[in-house]
């Protein structure tokens, strides 16, 4: 069975009373599924204007299914209802657990992503360490010429 999350907006114009009707409607196709649970986090200015609202109500649900008509459908009626500002549908088992391990494309970009952090952190350590032998170079060098002359002339005025 897969693991799937999914994110929901409602329209945070309308009231808590209205939001949750319309949050139960939308959720009623994937209520059943095993080890199904719902988090909502309530009304929550959004970061940026979604189809000119500031604010929503925020709806997490969690479960398992192995039927993917389900998720296909709970997308099609999240799409049409214009109370639903965005939803994000998410496969935890896909992403993140066993077959993420056992899938090669995701396995190897994994490993092309490890090898370019190590290249940067030794590009950055190297800047360092250039950076601070410059510093104790320029603390340390006579070969600055002072000119005292200037300094001489404007005392003696």
């Amino acid at each position: 069975m897969a693991k799937y999350e999914i994110v929901v907006i409602i329209d945070g114009t309308l009231t808590k009373e209205q939001a949750e009707d319309k949050i139960k409607e939308l959720s009623m196709l994937i209520r059943n599924e095993p080890n199904f649970s719902e988090k909502a986090w309530g009304l929550k200015t959004l970061a940026y204007p979604i189809k000119a609202k500031t604010s929503g109500y925020y709806y997490i649900y969690n479960f398992e299914t192995e039927k993917t008509q389900a998720i296909n459908e709970f997308r099609r009626l999240a799409l049409i209802n214009t109370s639903v500002l965005r939803h994000f549908i998410k496969n935890i088992e896909k992403d993140y657990g066993y077959r993420a391990s056992i899938n090669e494309k995701k396995i190897t970009w994994s490993k092309k992503q490890q090898k370019n952090y190590a290249h940067k952190q030794a590009i950055l350590k190297t800047k360092k360490a250039v950076l601070a032998k410059d510093a104790a170079s320029e603390i340390t060098s006579t070969d600055i010429p002072i000119d005292l002359t200037a300094h001489e002339e404007k005392d003696s005025e």
